[in-house]
């Protein structure tokens, strides 16, 4: 596996932008750090959604079909095996991560390949609309960072903030989260939608990443973040990690590269 240079840890910026801000009510305060839905300490929350576009990501894990890079399907929720992190057993997942965490260099930032515990607060924080509901306050996910988020402004650039207020942006890898400007599923599993939080649009091999992110009950809400060391279990995994530019070269021409009960890809020929 490819090692990616690490450089600079990037930290949320802490200025204020009230442009963004909502009207607060001294009595909505929920949590500390969070009101009305709109964060004030961007060094400790962080914004989420979900998408799976099939790409594999800038420092993630794919193989080429027709010259097309691919994702392997280890990198969806919950594909691989829970980890035990001080005591507990968590789920985990891969991200496309914000500037604030992935940084600004490209596609191949310092910051991919970085691991997160991911702590939901119980609120919800979507940043496409205003209302909405999210369960299972303080159930945690760890991500890894395998691709960098470019949808702005919920993905806000450096030294910016989205209209939650946060600098730091996940969006996690989950199927039928939605496929994005630049999704390749349709190359990877031709026939599935992969929409609609849907499980049954995707094939089978992702139904059970899909519903196990369903049964968390996380509908974007906005979490706690602490950049942890990666688990084991992503370090086990064989893989190409180069993706884009003058990486993309060093793809496989098939899926060898992923886990080997994961190779199966359906109604593709690898040739």
């Amino acid at each position: 596996m490819r090692q990616v240079k690490r450089g600079t840890v990037f930290q949320p910026f802490t200025e204020t932008h009230t442009a963004y801000m909502p009207a607060v009510s001294t009595r909505a305060v929920i949590t500390p750090g969070i009101v009305n839905g709109y964060i004030q300490d961007p060094l400790k929350y962080a914004t989420t959604t979900r998408y799976y576009d099939c790409q594999g990501g800038s420092c993630g894990c794919g193989f080429l079909i027709n010259g097309i890079p691919v994702t392997c399907p280890w990198e969806a929720f919950g594909m691989l095996p829970n980890t035990t992190y001080e005591g507990r057993q968590i789920p985990l997942g891969t991200a496309a991560a914000s500037d604030t965490i992935f940084g600004e260099e490209g596609w191949m930032g310092p910051g991919c390949g970085d691991c997160y515990l991911l702590k939901s607060t119980g609120i919800y924080g979507g940043t496409y609309d205003t209302q909405g509901t999210t369960e299972n306050p303080d159930s945690e996910i760890i991500v890894k960072v395998t691709n960098k988020c470019p949808d702005h402004p919920t993905c806000p650039v450096m030294k910016a903030v989205n209209n939650r207020g946060a600098s730091a942006h996940f969006d996690i890898a989950v199927p039928a989260g939605g496929q994005g400007a630049q999704g390749r599923c349709d190359v990877q599993y031709p026939g599935y939608a992969f929409k609609d939080d849907n499980c049954s649009t995707v094939p089978e091999e992702l139904q059970a990443s899909c519903e196990k992110f369903k049964a968390l009950g996380w509908n974007n809400p906005i979490v706690e973040y602490t950049r942890i060391p990666c688990p084991s279990e992503f370090n086990s995994v064989s893989c190409s990690v180069d993706a884009a530019g003058p990486y993309a070269g060093k793809w496989p021409t098939s899926a060898s590269g992923c886990l080997p009960e994961y190779r199966r890809v359906s109604n593709v020929s690898h040739s």
